[in-house]
């Protein structure tokens, strides 16, 4: 969020980037590849890797609101707390 020095919560909306006058012209392009993953995968055993794979797509579910139905909370995969 851009920063308004005492402005109000109308003016703080009202500056963000979907408010810009080139918004019209700009694509969203979604993630459908964890970069990070795929540039560690060298030094990653091929368990890491999977695992890594399997946390990135979970992580993709999250963004795209189909990690779990309950919309007050996010149920990590299993494994991930040890």
């Amino acid at each position: 969020m851009p920063v308004i020095p005492k402005g109000t919560r109308a003016q703080i909306v009202a500056s963000t980037i979907v408010y810009a006058p080139f918004w019209k012209d700009v694509k969203v392009m979604p993630l459908k590849v964890n970069m990070r993953v795929l540039g560690q995968a060298a030094i990653m055993t091929s368990e890491e890797h999977v695992y890594a794979m399997q946390f990135a797509l979970w992580q993709l579910k999250v963004g795209d609101e189909s990690a779990n139905n309950d919309e007050m909370s996010i149920r990590l995969p299993s494994g991930t707390i040890s």
